[in-house]
């Protein structure tokens, strides 16, 4: 009987230990699928996707292409310029529908680990974030890292998750976006930007250099306001189209968002300085 009851015992251990350790959606883009502008990676969401629903027709590119030019496995995931009005800036994000940011997830990972092949044409950045939320919708973790220069193989990246100490709520979503472009809303024709092979780190992060491009000021969404801790300048609000919806050069504090419908925009501000980029969402 104690033998049975130290088996159920271990296995129930290791059924809770392996769900507060899940592992990245399709982390290492092997499985697609057709959607209505063409092939994506499962789990995610292209801005290709969103521009159909808004104007019922697809993009003339939407930027999002398997590769065999991987770093493991079969495939790795190519995004190329996004084509609209030109060649626009272009967005992918992990997420079940364009109403639904994110995808339910239950774990607390110390860090964000993939591998990126980047060819930079003219001022394009390669931007990676990552956040985690409680079942209200409320951020419990968030990071991300700006790739800028052009990189010959392979090369590993990692994003350590910064916790909140004013909000230890459960986590209960994940969101994973990919933003290519550059801060006129455009991307050259010659960028080209290979992910693979994306995990979580969990326990003590594996080493101390810093990957974060993080602002040490707060970013927030509230009141139909964007709102900054800081004085900040020459900010420019996009949508995952990558159309400019609002700029503002001057410092400020606060910027009015009535003009915006719901959904995720990507703020990038200038601080003391030094430029940085936050996802908000617009309810």
């Amino acid at each position: 009987m104690k033998k049975i009851l130290l088996t159920v015992t271990l296995a129930a251990t290791s059924l809770f230990s392996f769900a507060q350790t899940p592992a990245v959606p399709n982390g290492g883009f092997e499985t697609w699928t057709t959607s209505p502008c063409g092939e994506k990676p499962d789990d995610y969401f292209t801005a290709a996707e969103l521009y159909n629903s808004f104007f019922n027709s697809c993009p003339s590119d939407a930027g999002v292409t398997k590769s065999t030019d991987k770093y493991s496995g079969t495939y790795a995931l190519k995004l190329t310029a996004f084509g609209f009005q030109g060649s626009s800036s272009n967005s992918i994000y992990l997420s079940s529908s364009v109403d639904d940011y994110g995808v339910s997830f239950n774990g607390r990972p110390t860090k964000l680990v993939g591998y990126t092949k980047f060819t930079k044409g003219g001022t394009d950045v390669l931007n990676i974030g990552v956040e985690l939320d409680d079942a209200n919708g409320n951020e419990v973790a968030y990071n991300e890292v700006n790739i800028s220069t052009t990189q010959s193989g392979y090369t590993k990246f990692e994003i350590t998750l910064e916790y909140g100490t004013s909000n230890t709520n459960d986590v209960s979503s994940l969101i994973i976006f990919i933003n290519l472009g550059n801060a006129s809303d455009k991307a050259s024709a010659s960028s080209i930007a290979l992910i693979d092979a994306l995990s979580f780190e969990y326990g003590t992060a594996t080493s101390t250099v810093n990957y974060s491009s993080k602002s040490p000021i707060n970013v927030f969404a509230a009141n139909n306001s964007i709102n900054f801790s800081e004085n900040v300048s020459d900010v420019h609000v996009t949508d995952m189209l990558g159309a400019s919806k609002i700029q503002e050069a001057a410092s400020t504090k606060t910027m009015n968002t009535a003009s915006l419908i719901s959904g995720l925009y990507i703020v990038t501000y200038n601080y003391n300085g030094n430029y940085f980029s936050k996802k908000v969402v617009i309810e």
